[in-house]
């Protein structure tokens, strides 16, 4: 089986979600009593294969050859989806989900990725005649790459299939008695577990194509996990790295806000949006504002702008709404508050009159569409509730 991915730089940061995705949302062993709590040899013995082969895996040196890795990820592969079909319960407890993403794909795809930036950082330091050598090394680990992405995303649309089918199959009325032990609250309980597990094989599935850069089908992956587990932040993250990749900060933050103010919130977006206002404040300064032409009588010179002209209007008032919540997320100062490394409040509300002007102007000329203006307004609720926080 092989490996592909070749993400820009924001994937880069947020292959960070892959590791944390493993530690904050490992799912908690039950106490209860139940028929699930029955020893199940055939799964214990499919565990204990499934550690011994982790184990070699994890002990293995990282060579040019992966013959022997190829090997023992394709036996774990085949071990752990053995679990995740027949032993659902057991799967999820022993965390099987997250130990096939990561032991089987997370971790080969960031070897493959580190060398690939490694063979382009050589081949721009390369002389005329090692040049060649050098390209042909990179497009081979590209090809590597993109070639075990497909693989990976053909087993998790298998795994997904077949849960769909589980979750179709298993639908029941309600249980007629609240008690654990009822055999329809255990049909329950197990439907329940089927969705946690679908929900997680979703995001995976998402990465791998975002890691193939087929953008589109990542977000239908999130957007169908998001609608499973609503409750859950993980998917509207990864939303936001996606809406990142297409260089939509106001989109991005929405998402972020969204991971953040969920039930139970994927804190790794906390960072995730930091670096986001950071770049949208890089960006900004690289990209001087036009002249006042929110200001103009009755909108004349936005009326005789070009589409493009237009477009680039709606992008320079987005990022500097993204900056102006990137200021209230972090606080503003007034004369009893310290000013360090909060926005002065007198320049906030400056920047707020202004934008308020350029978002009359905009909707007037039809610029703004529904859904964008309504995520501003969710994105306005969390940064009201930030503000709060910041401010104490």
């Amino acid at each position: 089986m092989s490996h592909s991915s070749g993400s820009s730089d924001v994937s880069n940061r947020n292959d960070v979600n892959g590791r944390h995705q493993q530690r904050s949302t490992r799912p908690p062993h039950s106490n209860s009593k139940d028929r699930t709590d029955v020893p199940n040899p055939i799964a214990e013995g499919l565990l204990k294969t499934a550690s011994a082969l982790e184990q070699k895996l994890s002990s293995r040196t990282i060579q040019r050859d992966d013959t022997l890795g190829q090997k023992f990820r394709l036996k774990l592969c085949e071990t752990l989806s053995d679990l995740l079909l027949v032993h659902i319960p057991e799967a999820w407890t022993q965390d099987v989900p997250n130990r096939l993403w990561r032991m089987c794909f997370y971790n080969r795809i960031g070897e493959l990725r580190s060398r690939i930036a490694r063979e382009g950082k050589r081949l721009k330091g390369s002389s005329a005649a090692a040049v060649d050598s050098a390209s042909n090394k990179k497009e081979g680990l590209e090809r590597a790459l993109t070639t075990f992405l497909s693989e990976a995303i053909v087993l998790y649309d298998f795994l997904i299939q077949k849960y769909e089918t589980m979750l179709s199959v298993n639908t029941s009325p309600p249980p007629q008695s609240k008690d654990a032990s009822h055999p329809e609250s255990i049909d329950n309980k197990l439907k329940l577990t089927q969705k946690q597990i679908l929900h997680r094989l979703l995001i995976h599935r998402g990465d791998l194509y975002r890691y193939s850069l087929l953008y589109g089908k990542a977000e239908m992956s999130y957007m169908a996990s998001s609608l499973l587990l609503p409750n859950q932040g993980n998917p509207y993250n990864q939303l936001a790295v996606i809406a990142q990749h297409r260089d939509q900060a106001c989109v991005a933050l929405y998402w972020y806000a969204r991971s953040l103010l969920a039930p139970e919130p994927f804190e790794t977006s906390r960072s995730n949006l930091g670096r986001l206002f950071h770049s949208n404040t890089n960006w900004l300064g690289r990209h001087a504002e036009k002249e006042h032409w929110w200001e103009s009588p009755d909108n004349t010179v936005m009326k005789k702008m070009s589409r493009a002209e237009k477009t680039s209007i709606v992008k320079l008032f987005l990022a500097e709404y993204v900056d102006l919540h990137g200021n209230f997320c972090k606080g503003v100062s007034t004369a009893e508050t310290d000013p360090t490394d909060v926005t002065d409040a007198t320049a906030a509300a400056s920047k707020m009159d202004m934008l308020l002007s350029q978002f009359q102007c905009l909707l007037a000329e039809q610029c703004l569409g529904d859904a964008l203006v309504l995520k501003m307004i969710c994105i306005h609720v969390f940064s009201i509730l930030s503000s709060q926080d910041a401010n104490g």
